[in-house]
């Protein structure tokens, strides 16, 4: 992992960022462009690793609607 970004910055830190980065990933459209770089980076790759897996569908994220944790749910059993 070499600093593609930035040359000022050590690898000790650029480590911390990358995994930090993939410890808090959040899709493409909830990341703000003021994060820093490295970690932006290091989201795009994950990006393309769940995209190469199939596991990332892009058309899929904005279907998504997530459950209010405090109230109860009932799925029907599928027909």
């Amino acid at each position: 992992m070499s600093v593609t970004v930035s040359t000022n910055i050590d690898l000790i830190r650029e480590l911390r960022l990358r995994q930090w980065a993939r410890g808090h990933y959040v899709h493409l459209e909830s990341r703000s462009r003021s994060w820093h770089p490295i970690v932006l980076d290091e989201m795009r790759r994950r990006d393309e690793e769940l995209l190469e897996a199939g596991v990332l569908d892009p058309a899929a994220q904005l279907a998504f609607v997530p459950l209010a944790p405090n109230t109860l749910h009932e799925l029907a059993a599928a027909s």
